[in-house]
């Protein structure tokens, strides 16, 4: 689909044929400095004056324009192009100047509003204006996705490379969350081995983005196909290279430095490379910690939970979990947030993700035997939901603990939470 759009708007000229129309335009040039002389009395030099109406002739000054108009104005034509006469409603062509403004102005919308629009889905920040609600489960909007492959066309037509790099990212992005990941790896090619020669800070987006279409193509393949390896094999190249980039070059942004690592630890989770996560998720949340960063330290440790449980480990993952819940809490009490109303989405932020998290600690204890600790969590889990005021995760928490009990034959707990009132 995007290759036929590629071939029919794209007209550049080969290098070959740039270089030979260079040649001949200077070519061209040496020619006029030969031929330029006065029409009057034959004099050459670089002081002479062009004829202003046909412009095809010079003159050492207006004296001898004066002596050589009698015969001249016999065939002095003025070069200006003639008035086309279009049909009715038909538009002039536009001229070099509006076409040069046109392309200024679609590549500053393409900078500043759409690529935002999807790179900054990847950041912490709750408050970007340009931020797209697109994710796991939630896929864009099959108009964002043609607006993206219009981008990079236009990219590639305009001869832009740098533009044509930050597209392909973007589009990588989107194809990523339309269940498109082998498109999106094959459009992010050219990307990352862009960066493996150049390294740069930027080099850490496409080297993540790429292993994380890697896991989501592994996981779609049975544990015999050949290929299911391979991803994995690459997923850890590139995340390998990104860890590699994020030390070199983010020393001195440590926030930018844990949300990838956090990025990393993620795709190393969905790999199922539990010891790797775990460690790459400590990391993490050291980092953030450092700058009061409470939000990406409490995700990292949440993420150390899941690993954990995966690993059949539910007691160190109650642990882990009892850490993101300090977290949690710092982040509610965060006093660098000033506006009082963000301050209040803060709260019932936190108040939805400590809902979660008693939730998980909930299910461990539970399965564990350890049913007074269970039943403890449970209901700070619920009392979170309803400060949440989310009555979605209200409904969701009691569901899981309903099938919890059920699982473990507790049909006593169940009662309880049947008492639960979900209004």
């Amino acid at each position: 689909h995007l290759q036929s759009r590629l071939k029919t708007r794209r007209h550049m000229k080969p290098a070959s044929a740039r270089s030979s129309s260079s040649s001949d335009s200077e070519s061209d040039d040496d020619d006029d400095e030969i031929n330029k002389f006065c029409l009057n009395c034959r004099t050459r030099g670089d002081f002479l004056k062009v004829c202003a109406r046909c412009k095809s002739v010079y003159f050492c000054n207006s004296e001898c324009q004066r002596e050589a108009h009698k015969e001249h104005s016999k065939v002095c034509v003025s070069k200006a192009p003639a008035p086309l006469n279009l049909p009715k409603g038909m538009p002039a062509p536009k001229t070099e100047e509006e076409k040069k403004n046109e392309i200024e102005i679609e590549t500053k919308r393409i900078e500043t509003k759409l690529l935002p629009s999807v790179l900054n889905n990847n950041s912490s920040s709750s408050s970007s204006a340009n931020k797209t609600n697109f994710g796991v489960g939630n896929p864009p909007e099959e108009a964002l996705v043609d607006e993206f492959e219009d981008a990079l066309v236009f990219a590639i037509t305009n001869e832009n490379e740098s533009l044509e790099r930050k597209c392909r990212i973007g589009l990588a992005h989107v194809y990523l969350y339309s269940s498109r990941a082998k498109e999106g790896l094959h459009y992010l090619e050219p990307v990352v081995e862009y960066y493996k020669r150049e390294g740069t800070v930027e080099a850490v987006e496409p080297h993540v983005l790429a292993a994380e279409c890697c896991v989501k193509l592994s996981s779609l393949l049975g544990d015999e196909d050949e290929q299911k390896e391979k991803f994995k094999e690459r997923c850890k190249v590139e995340l390998a290279a990104a860890l590699d980039a994020a030390t070199e070059y983010t020393q001195k942004d440590e926030t930018k430095q844990a949300e990838i690592l956090l990025r990393c630890g993620i795709c190393l989770l969905d790999g199922k490379l539990f010891d790797k996560a775990i460690g790459v998720f400590i990391q993490a949340s050291a980092c953030a910690e450092k700058l009061n960063a409470h939000g990406i330290a409490a995700r990292a440790k949440n993420r150390v939970g899941h690993a954990l449980i995966q690993m059949k480990r539910p007691s160190d993952a109650i642990v882990a979990w009892k850490d993101e819940l300090e977290s949690l809490e710092k982040f509610k009490n965060n006093d660098d947030v000033k506006n009082e109303s963000d301050k209040a989405l803060d709260v019932k932020k936190a108040a939805f993700l400590k809902s979660m998290c008693h939730g998980n600690i909930f299910a461990a204890y539970a399965f564990l035997g350890a049913v007074d600790d269970a039943r403890v969590h449970s209901n700070l889990a619920i009392t979170n939901a309803k400060e949440s005021g989310d009555a979605n995760e209200l409904k969701r928490t009691l569901v899981q603990q309903k099938a919890t009990w059920d699982a473990l034959n507790r049909d006593d707990m169940r009662a309880e939470l049947e008492k639960v009132s979900v209004e």
